[in-house]
Formats: structure tokens, C-alpha cells, sequence
């Protein structure tokens, strides 16, 4: 499998990124509107990572993980199958400025617009031994308190972005 990391979807490829703890994954779709414009962007879902998850966007079978070739059919809270002007944001936090390791600031660290096909799955580093521990480990955290804050900062930055690319591909 060809993997690459950039911000545009590539057919025959795959993009893996590789996630930190507390790292987003957004998924954004912009519908088609009857003059041809897009509409507003919907968010349909978004995942908070774990240390060591890996987020892998094929879009040809061949290049599905082999769980996934198996059951290809399968709905599961780590994947997701995207549609024409859907749009996946990566959004972490990582350290800013020279001398500021203890500042985290939000990053935007990938956009890639998506297209019929491309499927994104979200593997966890591990999985629990107890149903409960797999299920929130394929479904990803959920945040409360500061992680909710940081959660939303993080999720409206992805939101600029991905608005932010899609106007200069429409320009």
C-alpha cells in the first residue's frame, strides 16, 4: 500500500496519520444546493485520540485494514464512509514558539477533502480486555470539564480550516 501524508486526497493512495493523545478528527460535509454553491458545512461526527491511534483513509478496498475487507459492509463507531464534499480535519495540540514546550497550542495538522470511496477508520492503539473499555476505545474519549473546552477550540479551529480550503478550491 502507498501511504503519504498531505492535505488532498490522492486516488490509489492511502493517508495515514499518526495521532497523539488528545489529537481531533473531524468529519465535516458540505451539501450541493441547487445553484451549485455548497451549503453550510454539517459536522457528522468527531473522534478524540488516544496516544498511538492511527487514522487511515483509503479509498480503494485493497488498501482497507484486513478486519475491515472481511466485513466490508460492517458499521462500527471507527469508521466512517465519506460522500462528495465531505471533509476530514486533524486538529491536535502541540508545543508553540522556540522555549515554550509547557504551551500547547491548538494545531491544525491536516486537511483533506473527500470524495465517493474513501472510508476512514480510526485504529485504536489498544483495546480493552471489558466491553466497556473496547467500546470507548473504538469510539474514542469523551470529554468533560477542560477537556470539553479544549475539545470545542480544537473542533472550531478544524471548522476554519477546512471553510478556509474549501473557499480557496472554489476561488
Amino acid at each position: 500500500m502507498d501511504v503519504t501524508r498531505n492535505d488532498k486526497a490522492t486516488y490509489g493512495k492511502a493517508i495515514r496519520l499518526l495521532c497523539r493523545q488528545g489529537d481531533h478528527v473531524l468529519w465535516l460535509r458540505f451539501d450541493q444546493v441547487a445553484d451549485g454553491a455548497r451549503s453550510k458545512p454539517r459536522t457528522l461526527d468527531f473522534w478524540v485520540c488516544r496516544e498511538d491511534d492511527e487514522v487511515l483513509m483509503p479509498d480503494r478496498p485493497e488498501d482497507w485494514p484486513e478486519w475491515l475487507s472481511a466485513h466490508p459492509h460492517l458499521d462500527a463507531p471507527n469508521v466512517w464512509r465519506t460522500s462528495p464534499g465531505d471533509w476530514v480535519a486533524w486538529i491536535g495540540r502541540r508545543p508553540g514558539g522556540i522555549g515554550s514546550e509547557e504551551e500547547q497550542l491548538p494545531v491544525v495538522l491536516e486537511v483533506v477533502p473527500c470524495g465517493p470511496g474513501i472510508v476512514v477508520i480510526r485504529e485504536p492503539a489498544a483495546i480493552g480486555d471489558d466491553l466497556q473499555s473496547a467500546v470507548e476505545d473504538l469510539m474514542g474519549a469523551v470529554p468533560n470539564g477542560q477537556a470539553l473546552e479544549m475539545s470545542v477550540v480544537l473542533l472550531r479551529e478544524g471548522v476554519r480550516a477546512i471553510m478556509a480550503r474549501q473557499a480557496a478550491l472554489l476561488d
